[in-house]
């Protein structure tokens, strides 16, 4: 089972990173290693941090070893200045969302740092901050996430696509600032370390396998209300996954008003799994519990995001 260390959902985020950010992500650890030698060689009375390695490197690019230069490539003069300002704000900040059924959303992920295996990778979120308008996200998409990467001073960057939340109510801890992606409000939502990123998501494969369940930390409490209808995945283990989130990125045959239909448009569902739909006759709450704070997610065939309850003391009850 895959274990992500993620932000809310934020739940299809690094669940599901696009593949041109899996590859960039993958060159990057491979530079990092080639370069590891000429680094301790040449670099080694600086100190880490504030871009000072990356900024030696550049000054001695003619004395790099012709492994380290290949490896490179892009990466040496990558990146302009970082602009974004990345970590909780003090107070243990609380983002609120009163309506959030159907909300649409998206997320933006920079892996900042000097080098990738000493990187750190960022997530923002758009949820309570504005609701990732098209007019100004599908210009940045165009634009492709090397280009966002670089505009931003990172060493990498992904773009999750536009989702819609299913829950009723939500609440998110520890919260950063707002950030303006070129006409997108994203509210920094999370971290970990880049290294500890791709070992754990295995993310030559992350996303690739549905039904196939893993978990993400979390900090936030999201609720369905009695009398919402909630779209869920029975596992042959007992266990219900609920649906969080969807999406048409990957299925434009996927729609707010079809969701209901899924069960019959599923090709991929595992034997002895099985779709339905249910009104709520009771309130739903599900909050990954502590201290772990790991939340049980899963996707289907189209990229919708599911989440386990039955497994531990996440929801209030099995639905």
């Amino acid at each position: 089972m895959k274990v992500l260390f993620a932000s809310m959902a934020l739940a299809g985020a690094l669940l599901v990173q696009p593949a041109a950010a899996e590859e960039r992500l993958l060159k990057g650890f491979e530079a990092a290693h080639a370069c590891s030698g000429d680094i301790e060689k040449l670099c080694s009375d600086v100190e880490p941090g504030g871009g000072r390695i990356k900024d030696c490197i550049k000054s001695k690019v003619n004395d790099l070893s012709t492994g380290c230069k290949e490896a490179l490539a892009v990466f040496i003069a990558a990146g302009e200045t970082v602009d974004v300002k990345v970590g909780p704000l003090p107070g243990n900040l609380l983002m609120h969302l009163e309506n959030a059924h159907n909300y649409p959303f998206c997320e933006f992920g920079l892996i900042l740092g000097d080098t990738f295996e000493t990187a750190v990778a960022h997530v923002w979120n758009t949820t309570g901050a504005s609701d990732c308008p098209p007019l100004y996200r599908d210009p940045i998409d165009a634009a492709g996430q090397e280009a966002f990467a670089r505009k931003h001073g990172a060493l990498a960057g992904w773009l999750n696509p536009r989702r819609h939340w299913m829950f009723d109510e939500l609440w998110v801890y520890g919260i950063g600032e707002t950030h303006d992606f070129d006409g997108v409000q994203a509210t920094w939502m999370a971290k970990t370390k880049a290294e500890d990123l791709m070992k754990s998501a295995n993310m030559t494969k992350a996303g690739g396998d549905p039904y196939d369940p893993g978990t993400i930390y979390r900090l936030d409490t999201m609720k369905y209300k009695k009398g919402t209808t909630v779209h869920i995945i029975d596992a042959p283990d007992g266990g219900a996954y609920i649906m969080q989130s969807w999406t048409d990125h990957f299925n434009k045959d996927v729609a707010y008003d079809k969701l209901k239909r899924l069960g019959s448009m599923y090709k991929r569902l595992p034997p002895g799994w099985k779709f339905r739909t249910k009104v709520l006759d009771a309130d739903l709450e599900i909050v990954p519990p502590p201290p772990a704070r790991l939340a049980k997610v899963m996707l289907d065939e189209f990229h919708n995001v599911f989440e386990g309850c039955g497994y531990d003391a996440a929801c209030s009850y099995k639905p």
